[in-house]
């Protein structure tokens, strides 16, 4: 409560952005999901403000640094006695790494992909979305074909949907073309139409 309090001051200009995150570095190992799901958030939407700007990558490795050892903690993989919450939570601090380019989440992301290609089912359906967004994300021409074949040949509705929506996440202008045009193409079931811009 005491950090959506706080940031909500930030964005009504009543309290410093700094003032936000010297609470945010006070967490320490302070293992509080609630509050490190908000701060996640707030970081993902600074960072995302500041795209295309000088400041982007000095704050992401700034968001980074507060994040990583929590990242690094909860690892990858579930365990038992995870709740929905810190599991939402693992995923989340995942995405974030990886957008803000941290090699280390992005690898472990095409490892990943590796072992889902052999086995669809080698993730959790959960971690499917995780797993496929970060690799789409710098995805090359040769790694977009490889997401691509995946999402066609997949049965499941929900593993396709997510498999699809991935493959929008493309940063590659000329691969995020072709994602729009799969997008509107009729090669996405018609169940799966609200994916279409």
């Amino acid at each position: 409560m005491l950090f959506r309090s706080q940031w909500a001051l930030v964005q009504a200009n009543a309290v410093p952005l700094s003032s936000y995150l010297a609470l945010a570095s006070a967490m320490g190992e302070d293992t509080d999901t609630r509050a490190w799901v908000q701060i996640s958030a707030a970081l993902s939407n600074i960072t995302d403000s500041l795209r295309s700007t000088p400041e982007r990558s000095a704050f992401s490795a700034y968001a980074h640094s507060l994040v990583e050892p929590l990242a690094a903690r909860l690892g990858w993989n579930a365990r038992p006695g995870d709740g929905p919450d810190a599991q939402g939570l693992r995923r989340g601090l995942l995405r974030d790494l990886g957008n803000w380019g941290d090699a280390q989440t992005l690898a472990a992301a095409r490892d990943r992909f590796a072992a889902l290609l052999k086995d669809p089912r080698a993730a959790q359906l959960d971690d499917l979305g995780v797993v496929l967004s970060l690799v789409a994300l710098d995805a090359d021409e040769t790694t977009f074909e490889r997401l691509h074949a995946f999402a066609r040949q997949l049965r499941e509705p929900s593993m396709q949907r997510i498999a699809y929506a991935a493959l929008m996440q493309v940063r590659d202008p000329k691969l995020a073309e072709q994602a729009a045009q799969i997008a509107v193409s009729d090669e996405i079931p018609a169940e799966h139409a609200q994916m279409r811009f």
